[in-house]
């Protein structure tokens, strides 16, 4: 595990939104000029073939969200590849890598945790392809959070608390936010409860109603649900989010394919900005990209 965020450490991951704004953006920009969206898009599922790619997603907020979150992903993976894809949002973090491992699915996006963990327990049965990054570094971070009035203001007045987190299996929502509890020298048995609620948007609502005074998530979820009255507490350094990677039996070709997809040439990075800089602050739409993974040297 920590030879691994030291590799992912020298380049900083971009948050997976902006991969899905990246699909999404080029996708915008290539239809503007097709007065027929609809027919485009038939005419696109026509031409698939093959029995279906599944991608699987972490269950990192509701199913539904993730599911659309995704969306343009899958898209953008049957346009370059020319076969369906069919997108899966795993039960549980545990269930998403026992199926990529074993092969029961054929491309995943793992955060770091999942990733090791996938590495450690099935050697070189999972290649990582690529991941996305900004050139400037990426911002996407762990936070504690406690509900607005509830006389919790820091991390030190965690102390016998009802703390709640996502998954065991889960950088932001557990294993990172454990590191910034033995910081300050707070550790799990410290708390009066500790309950591991799978999703982090149950976190969140759990601290609101008050069945615990503090959760772990990461800073995306919290800051939806900041105009409900959630606090943060605490916020943890710059970390890396996801790696996209295939099952090994996957055929050689496809994931060439995949990765060549992937990896947006000059002239796309062109079009991203240009199309970002109609929607989106222009000062933060300068340097996105996405990088092979390169594997380590053994």
């Amino acid at each position: 595990m920590p030879s691994y965020f030291g590799v992912l450490r020298k380049r900083s991951v971009l948050y997976i939104l902006l991969s899905v704004i990246f699909f999404f953006m080029l996708s915008s920009c290539s239809s503007q000029n097709n007065s027929e969206p609809k027919t485009e898009k038939s005419s696109l599922s026509d031409d698939l073939k093959g029995e279906p790619l599944v991608l699987s997603i972490l269950p990192i907020e509701r199913a539904s969200y993730m599911y659309e979150r995704f969306l343009p992903l899958k898209y953008h993976l049957e346009s370059a590849i020319k076969r369906p894809v069919v997108i899966e949002v795993a039960k549980d973090y545990e269930s998403a890598i026992q199926k990529i491992g074993n092969g029961q699915v054929h491309i995943a996006c793992l955060d770091p945790a999942s990733y090791a963990k996938v590495r450690a327990r099935y050697k070189n049965r999972v290649i990582p392809l690529v991941k996305v990054v900004s050139e400037e570094g990426a911002t996407p971070r762990s936070v504690l959070v406690a509900k607005e009035g509830s006389r919790i203001e820091n991390i030190t007045d965690l102390n016998g608390k009802r703390l709640a987190l996502g998954s065991e299996n889960s950088s932001f929502s557990y294993l990172i936010p454990v590191a910034m509890l033995n910081d300050v020298g707070i550790k799990l048995t410290d708390f009066e409860t500790v309950n591991f609620l799978e999703q982090e948007d149950r976190v969140a609502l759990s601290v609101l109603i008050g069945d615990h005074d503090a959760g772990a998530m990461s800073e995306s979820v919290a800051r939806k649900y900041m105009q409900d009255r959630l606090i943060i507490i605490k916020t943890s350094d710059a970390i890396p989010q996801f790696v996209i990677c295939v099952s090994d039996k996957l055929p050689l070709n496809i994931r060439e394919q995949i990765k060549k997809s992937l990896i947006p040439t000059i002239a796309d990075k062109l079009r991203l900005i240009l199309c970002l800089c109609a929607k989106i602050n222009p000062e933060r739409s300068a340097g996105i990209c996405l990088r092979p993974r390169k594997s380590k040297k053994r």
